[in-house]
């Protein structure tokens, strides 16, 4: 038979946070292994939202809940929290015995539960104070009450002390509501074992070889609970550790009135599974006063489509009821007016009190800033935001890539929303790692081995994205338990610890694979950003070959993949479970170093093709360096290219080859002009010349005039018979006395390949790039000779009469500027 043991709760609406954080311990402890089925836990309180109390209108709302619910002085324990008001003051009638009224209810029940303690050694009574500062606008219209009863505080603490200023109570001081929480689960927790001592022990069958069904059932948490890379949310705040301190912060934040706050933090460091498991759930319970009124829903800017304003309409709909709208006309409304927001905002709460709120959780927010998004939404969404910013009845919170934050600040309006709102969340400490993994473990009651957590955190170390590897290890070691215990020996042998496990895993999977459908795959599952870094991207399983369909799935069984459906379509996609898999996959990093810079320029494409099709602009088509190198790059992967895409570079080439044929029919009648022109100057040898030229800077650009070059292998890539890969620099020992600049002599090598001429820049090759450059307006080289040395140089190169008289020699008197337009017009 359960021990049942009464707690009461008292507080003034001020800690609405601790209450919440309270019931989850009383809620919690006795699901544990060492209570199951040994201790029942009673919450008393006024505002249990499981039993709220009926308050006869007949009596005071102290006397109604007296009537209603058991005295503090009836309890096992009494929880007393109290920081910065002492609350409600009582009637008159209700009197302390030297006659002076009581400061609030909160006294009364103290007072109450202090008597019968002395008397009778019953209740246990725990007072908890916040000592966080409290803050009070000079022109805030609440500031003589709020000054008061802080006041109020302070004499009611006053009271715990002698003349001489020494304590004659004690009380338990903190500084957050996860400190307080923490507190009071282990007050709890020793005070349950003690009353536990002397009981009955479990019978005999409890402890043989079942023993393990029998802990798991009487969990609190039922299967894995570690969640590998995949978000928490707030399902899973029971198995949620390690960010108290974080998520305090965030609420505090949100109580102070910031209309955007943005979790900005590394790929891995936990920002989604911070909000969705940490802040939401706290706001749900109550934390702010008012707070559990409020309406809550999740985003992501690219989660159903390239339409940031059509994702958000996606989930503003479910909570329009009855209304006529659609997530189209709610995207095109918002793109149209983005103070709109208000309004459906408005609708959202209509049945709701005054307090309440819509809270917008904008996960992933840099997709906003991808190749997922188009352009053309960016400036509008941003306006969006600060709309939402604007409205007194509108939150938002975001999660950021901090190499994201950048792009956030190229706009005025969101820089300055950002210095208010930003919340950089550093990756976890040693402790919190410590107590992400010890915490789950102890609500799903399994053991870890004796330093099984100090081996994972001295592997992992403090490199950036280690939070989702430990986990994504931790669900497989899961998976590989042993009598409901987590084995060191499987971590370090079979799974090969965090390090390995990501590669292992993957590599079996994808093991047989053709490189074709491995980089269908890939390439399906990831987008390029500048920095040359993977983003993960969304993939509609119907784009793709039935191969590539097979490896989704077998990835996804990996849980390296997540599948699901569009609620409105019905269609499977697929995404990355965490872009951990792309930054510590080495098979992937391989394939990207070999096809990044292709999936970046074809981003590009994609983007030009958008701005040609939205206007049929013909200066938005490809031109010059940017069509030469879509002509190469359709030559090496024509695969990888879209129909639509193809199509661009063709209807881009046509308009190149047109104007050409023009060029062309004006070359045929220059001679003439020039002749009759120029007819006392040697008119044929500058005709000849001047049409040379304008043929080869026009036809030319289909010739393949580039210098020849050889590519210079990385170090990884080279063989005994590649002695290109790594050279000395610098001058030998016996040199160093005099050049002491060159010293010391050192070995070099390559870390990616490059391309090297194989002979010198020849004045022909330069002459092509001077065409090409003047032709197309970019930089140009500047030629340091005055205009007669020029004309001299034209007359006598070598005794020809085109400007490429100097032929295949190496190019002299080139300026530092004219050599790197010339690698950067190489480059393109």
């Amino acid at each position: 038979m359960a021990d049942n043991v009464q707690i009461f709760l008292s507080s003034p609406g001020d800690v609405a946070d601790e209450r919440g954080l309270a019931r989850q311990v009383l809620q919690s402890l006795p699901k544990e292994v060492s209570f199951a089925g040994k201790i029942h836990i009673d919450e008393i309180s006024w505002d249990d939202p499981g039993n709220p109390v009926a308050l006869d209108a007949r009596f005071t709302p102290q006397e109604a809940i007296n009537r209603e619910r058991p005295k503090p002085s009836e309890c096992d324990v009494v929880v007393v929290i109290l920081w910065a008001r002492m609350g409600t003051p009582l009637p008159e009638n209700y009197r302390k015995p030297d006659g002076t009224t009581y400061r609030s209810g909160t006294e009364w029940e103290f007072l109450d539960a202090i008597k019968s303690a002395e008397r009778t050694d019953r209740p246990m009574v725990w007072v908890y104070r916040r000592d966080e500062d409290i803050k009070v606008g000079r022109k805030d219209p609440r500031r003589d009450e709020i000054l008061r009863q802080g006041d109020a505080v302070d004499a009611f603490f006053k009271e715990f002390e002698d003349p001489d200023g020494s304590l004659k109570r004690s009380y338990h001081p903190y500084h957050t509501p996860s400190e307080f929480q923490r507190l009071f689960e282990r007050h709890l927790r020793d005070w349950l074992a003690l009353r536990l001592k002397d009981a009955t022990p479990l019978p005999l069958e409890t402890k043989n070889s079942n023993a393990s069904t029998a802990q798991t059932e009487k969990s609190i948490w039922q299967g894995n609970p570690y969640r590998g890379l995949k978000p928490f949310t707030a399902e899973h705040t029971a198995i949620f550790f390690g960010r108290g301190i974080e998520t305090d912060e965030l609420v505090k934040r949100v109580r102070e009135g910031v209309p955007v706050l943005a979790v900005v933090g590394a790929s891995g460091s936990g920002k989604s599974s911070l909000v969705a498991a940490g802040l939401l759930p706290r706001l749900a319970a109550g934390a702010i006063p008012g707070s559990q009124t409020w309406v809550q829903l999740r985003f992501t800017p690219a989660e159903l489509g390239d339409n940031p304003f059509r994702n958000l309409g996606l989930a503003l709909l479910p909570h329009l009821p009855g209304s006529q709208w659609t997530a189209d006309g709610i995207a095109q409304a918002l793109e149209r007016e983005p103070s709109f927001i208000a309004t459906l905002a408005a609708e959202i709460l209509t049945d709701r009190p005054a307090e309440a709120r819509l809270l917008l959780f904008g996960d992933q927010f840099e997709e906003l800033f991808t190749a997922r998004i188009r352009e053309t939404y960016l400036k509008s969404f941003v306006s969006l935001v600060e709309a939402i910013a604007g409205s007194s009845r509108l939150r938002l919170v975001l999660s950021l890539r901090a190499d994201y934050y950048g792009p956030c600040t190229r706009f005025e309006g969101m820089a300055k929303l950002l210095r208010e709102g930003s919340f950089p969340l550093a990756a976890p400490t040693g402790r919190a790692l410590a107590e992400m993994i010890e915490g789950p473990a102890q609500k799903a009651g399994i053991t870890l081995e004796p330093s099984l957590v100090d081996d994972i955190l001295k592997e992992v170390g403090d490199g950036p994205g280690r939070l989702a590897l430990v986990e994504f290890a931790l669900e497989k070691l899961y998976d590989l338990r042993r009598d409901h215990t987590l084995s060191r020996k499987v971590y370090s042998e079979e799974l090969k610890g965090v390090s390995g496990v990501m590669q292992s895993e993957g590599d079996k999977v994808v093991q047989g694979v053709a490189d074709s459908v491995l980089a269908e795959v890939f390439d399906a599952l990831s987008e390029v950003d500048e920095a040359g870094g993977a983003v993960r991207r969304r993939v509609w399983m119907k784009g793709l070959s039935d191969e590539g369909k097979t490896l989704i799935q077998r990835l996804a069984d990996a849980r390296l993949v997540t599948l699901d459906r569009d609620s409105d379509t019905g269609q499977a996609w697929a995404e990355v479970a965490h872009e951990s898999v792309l930054r510590s996959w080495p098979k992937f990093n391989h394939w990207l170093k070999e096809f990044g810079a292709f999936k970046l320029w074809r981003s590009g494409l994609k983007e030009a093709r958008r701005r040609w099709s939205k206007q049929h602009d013909p200066s938005e088509l490809l031109a010059g360096p940017r069509l030469k190198e879509a002509l190469l790059k359709r030559r090496e992967r024509p695969q990888w290219l879209t129909a639509e895409e193809n199509q661009f570079i063709g209807l881009s080439l046509w308009r190149r080859r047109w104007s050409v044929l023009r060029m062309v029919a004006v070359i045929a009648f220059l001679p003439l002009l020039v002749g009759g022109y120029f007819w006392w100057k040697d008119a044929e040898k500058l005709t000849h010349t001047v049409v040379y030229r304008l043929a080869l800077a026009h036809l030319g650009f289909y010739a393949s005039l580039e210098p020849k070059m050889v590519r210079i292998p990385p170090a990884g890539d080279c063989t005994s018979s590649q002695q290109a890969c790594a050279f000395l620099m610098g001058s030998p020992p016996e040199q160093c006395k005099n050049r002491a600049t060159e010293c010391p002599q050192h070995t070099v090598q390559f870390p990616r390949p490059f391309l090297m001429g194989q002979t010198e820049v020849s004045f022909d090759e330069w002459e092509v790039f001077r065409l090409m450059i003047e032709r197309e307006g970019g930089c140009r080289p500047k030629d340091s000779k005055t205009g007669q040395e020029q004309k001299r140089d034209l007359r006598e190169r070598d005794g020809q009469d085109s400007g490429f008289g100097r032929g295949g020699r190496p190019v002299i008197n080139v300026s530092w500027e004219d050599a790197q337009c010339y690698i950067n017009w190489l480059n393109g």
